[in-house]
């Protein structure tokens, strides 16, 4: 089984985040396999990632959804995505790409994920960001496809029921 992490990082007025890869030339989210020669964690991996997405390191507060994905030639993968907004005061047109890793970033609404990213990435983008905009916790995914929510609490949330499962 493979273990993958990415990175659903929207700016302040709502516009996701997707690199494009040099190797590839895809869109994709900022995401990767994780390093399991350092054991590395999956909210690690996708803040590696996160990093080479930015060009600046930066938390990501919330476990927004888990995919188990299937694949007919291939390990099975669970693919782990955790979300933030960025910093107000975060420019990506004045860092430096990697000469590794993405070739080009910048931020698209989300109604336009389907013009830019895979069909199933697509899927993912939409089910990780509705459940953080009504606050159910992550979601459960089967290749791309919502299946349930796990009600996981936000780091730092304020919301009423994470209050009580909190003093619970």
């Amino acid at each position: 089984m493979l273990i993958a992490s990415s990175a659903v990082i929207t700016d302040r007025q709502d516009r996701l985040l997707i690199v494009r890869d040099n190797a590839t030339e895809t869109w994709r989210l900022p995401g990767g396999a994780a390093d399991t020669a350092v054991s590395e964690t999956p909210r690690e991996t996708a803040e590696r990632h996160a990093l080479q997405g930015l060009g600046q390191s930066i938390a990501l507060d919330q476990l927004l959804g888990i995919d188990w994905c299937r694949f007919p030639s291939r390990p099975a993968q669970v693919h782990y995505f955790y979300g933030a907004e960025t910093p107000g005061c975060l420019r990506i047109d004045s860092v430096l790409c990697p000469q590794r890793g993405p070739s080009v970033r910048k931020f698209i609404p989300p109604a336009a994920a389907s013009t830019f990213l895979s069909p199933q990435d697509t899927r993912r983008v939409h089910a990780c960001l509705t459940a953080r905009a009504a606050q159910t916790g992550a979601v459960e995914l089967s290749d791309g496809y919502p299946g349930s929510h796990l009600f996981l609490p936000r780091v730092g949330a304020g919301s009423s029921r994470t209050k009580s499962i909190q003093q619970a």
